[in-house]
């Protein structure tokens, strides 16, 4: 048996070597947590690519959802009623299907109304063909030229609807930047300004408001959109591209460019030729006014197919909404058939306007008008169709008036309304004036024509008035040139006519309240209005669409018509067809894009839906790996050697790359089909120098 003294010292030696271990491990443990630490960070494999030929394609990618397509407004030209609409909100229709009934004769009406318009046109179109158009561009300030939008040969109107102008000056010498977000940065600090090939330059903050910031630098020649970069001693700003930060653009509206006498980058001075033009036939006036008759010659051909079929198609298929059954614009149905709302007040009361009307006999026609014996007294009527019931006394048609005007003339034919020109008026006519509350002729009614009514009482005409005619007596002189010094009766306007001195020796009689006796040299046209109304709304079934927002630096890749591909959350495995509908040329950094695309059984408003735009392809082109290149200087080169033993990778080759599609770039030149280039590839991503260096992402 072991003594209890031995005993002892094993135990001793036991505690000992338990405590050197303890020592050992505590020692160890820094090295061993560094050792991990090591072994955690970011470590890197050498891959290896060959130049090989292949195919890329760049792309435009975004996200969006479903919408339905926007509705198609429905509308009829200004001042033409419906009878009925032939739908009800809710409704599913094709193209091409009756919406509504229209009134034949407000058709009519507006018919004529654009038919003067047309005529008011030719005239001023004649008119505007005798404008002299320069055939120079001229500067209207100094500055340096900085963009040539046109050249020789070129459409000035192709190059103004592309463009807006023909030429960009700038007037102070700067570009400038815009920043979204500039920092603590102030009005008058001096920032760098780096170029993509390394260029630094100085810059001054023009403004710094509401977060935005612009940046100015001296003009040496740069070109607007050049991409660069803004920062000051601390940090980066940010970025954007260059525009012309105070400039004056030339234009002109008509001609063919002749030639250019400038180029980009030169000074001008003031009044310095920049282009000349050939064929300016026509000014700008003589545009409008060209354009302006094209759109009421379209809108002609409208209102005949309204009066032939007398219905409103739909344009597109779709649910109807919008219809109103109370619009204003709706006639009433008296129960004996369909009033007219311009020819006829509706006897339920239900139409609200009111006019003014005077019966009057035509005592001789000529050029410059009517001249007439008026009732002073205002007469009220309810239904234009009745007027043949209307009491025609000649004797209390008293009143000497001339008309004027260009009110349409109507006549009811076997109760249907027929417009008549003026030429059909004669004397012994009785007419029926309307005019509405804002003081205007609305239209003129030939009541009758014939035998039947009494034979016109010719007033007194002196053949050279000496004395003041009183107003109880009013006089049509017949000698003009007898005229001058007579003095002209003044009915009281209280129900009575003012007379007054016409041209060529007549009397221009206005009604109360109403104009009209105007002569044509005294009256300003009012062109028929193309703002039409809008009865109801179509929204199209068979094609939704799909809006993405999409960087500067891609928008200008993007036109209408270019196809794209999308695919939805919803419904996997999918993929549809769009077409771009519409691209944004407003904006800040971003754009908005929209794409149209059939739609499909299962398709929803409110999807999720991710699109691509495909845009360069490059067919049989060197490629490597994107990841292979590297920067330095503004040069791009790729590694060629890899030392195994040391793990180094060399000799770089400078190349000139192409379009990427985001894993392989197109190589231009440097390399050769079928040369290994070397490149590392990390499996973990690096802590930032703030994680590493003990540095807090949110303070101490």
């Amino acid at each position: 048996m072991m003594d209890k003294t031995k005993k002892k010292q094993i135990k001793r030696i036991i505690a000992l070597a338990c405590v050197a271990v303890v020592v050992v491990l505590l020692a160890v443990m820094p090295l061993l947590a560094a050792s991990d630490a090591e072994a955690e960070g970011p470590t890197a494999s050498i891959l290896s690519g060959n130049a090989a030929m292949g195919s890329i394609s760049t792309a435009v990618k975004g996200g969006g959802t479903l919408a339905e397509e926007e509705a198609v407004e429905i509308t009829v030209p200004s001042g033409v009623m419906l009878k009925e609409f032939l739908v009800k909100n809710g409704d599913t229709v094709a193209e091409g299907d009756a919406l509504a009934a229209v009134d034949r004769v407000s058709v009519m009406d507006a018919i004529t109304q654009v038919q003067e318009t047309l005529e008011y046109l030719a005239e001023q179109l004649q008119d505007a063909r005798d404008e002299e158009v320069s055939d120079t561009v001229t500067a209207q300030t100094g500055g340096r030229v900085k963009i040539l939008y046109a050249e020789p040969g070129d459409s000035v109107q192709e190059v103004m609807l592309e463009h807006s102008a023909l030429a960009v000056l700038s007037l102070d010498g700067l570009m400038a930047v815009k920043l979204d977000s500039g920092g603590d940065v102030a009005t008058g600090d001096s920032v760098y300004v780096t170029f993509e090939d390394g260029t630094e330059v100085e810059g001054v903050v023009e403004s710094a408001l509401g977060g935005t910031v612009v940046v100015t630098v001296e003009d040496e020649g740069y070109e607007p959109g050049t991409t660069v970069y803004v920062s000051n001693e601390d940090r980066r700003l940010g970025s954007g591209t260059l525009y012309i930060y105070n400039e004056w653009r030339a234009t002109a509206y008509s001609g063919t460019v002749s030639g250019v006498k400038v180029a980009e980058e030169a000074t001008v001075s003031s009044g310095a030729t920049l282009m000349t033009l050939t064929d300016t036939e026509f000014t700008a006036q003589f545009q409008t006014l060209s354009q302006q008759r094209r759109e009421y010659e379209a809108l002609m051909l409208e209102l005949f197919r309204l009066y032939q079929t007398e219905e409103v198609l739909a344009p597109c298929g779709g649910v109807v909404s919008g219809v109103d059954e109370d619009s204003a614009f709706l006639l009433s149905d008296s129960g004996e058939g369909w009033f007219l709302s311009f020819l006829a007040n509706a006897p339920n009361g239900d139409d609200e306007k009111t006019y003014s009307n005077y019966l009057a006999q035509v005592t001789l026609t000529g050029e410059n008008g009517w001249e007439l014996l008026v009732n002073p007294q205002s007469l009220e009527i309810t239904d234009y169709k009745l007027l043949s019931e209307v009491e025609i006394e000649t004797a209390f048609m008293t009143e000497a008036a001339v008309y004027a005007g260009t009110a349409p003339i109507y006549e009811l034919v076997e109760g249907e309304w027929r417009q008549i020109e003026a030429s059909e008026i004669a004397a012994g006519d009785i007419l029926l004036f309307a005019g509405d509350e804002t003081g205007s002729f609305v239209w003129v009614v030939r009541i009758s024509g014939d035998a039947e009514t009494e034979e016109p009482t010719e007033p007194t005409v002196p053949a050279e008035p000496e004395e003041p005619v009183t107003p109880t007596e009013p006089t049509t002189p017949t000698e003009p040139e007898n005229t001058e010094g007579s003095t002209v009766p003044t009915m009281p306007s209280e129900g009575g006519v003012t007379v007054t001195p016409g041209q060529n020796g007549g009397y221009t009689g206005s009604f109360p309240g109403i104009t009209g006796g105007d002569t044509a040299e005294e009256e300003t046209f009012e062109l028929y209005s193309l703002d039409g109304t809008t009865i109801m709304s179509v929204t199209a079934q068979d094609q939704m669409t799909v809006s993405i927002t999409v960087d500067e630096l891609d928008i200008g890749k993007l036109t209408e018509g270019m196809t794209a591909e999308v695919k939805l959350d919803a419904l996997k495995n999918e993929t549809f067809t769009a077409t771009v509908t519409d691209v944004a040329t407003s904006g800040s950094s971003k754009f908005t894009v929209e794409l149209t695309l059939d739609r499909g059984e299962r398709m929803l408003s409110g999807m999720n839906a991710t699109v691509t735009i495909g845009l360069d392809t490059a067919a049989s082109v060197l490629t490597v790996p994107v990841a292979a290149l590297n920067e330095n200087g503004g040069e791009t080169f790729v590694y060629t050697s890899y030392d195994e033993k040391s793990g180094e990778l060399g000799e770089p080759v400078v190349v000139e790359t192409g379009i990427s599609d985001g894993e392989n770039v197109e190589i231009l030149s440097g390399l050769q089909e079928g040369q290994t280039c070397y490149y590392a590839y990390y499996d973990t991503l690096e802590l930032s120098t703030a994680v590493e260096s003990g540095g807090s992402l949110f303070g101490r």
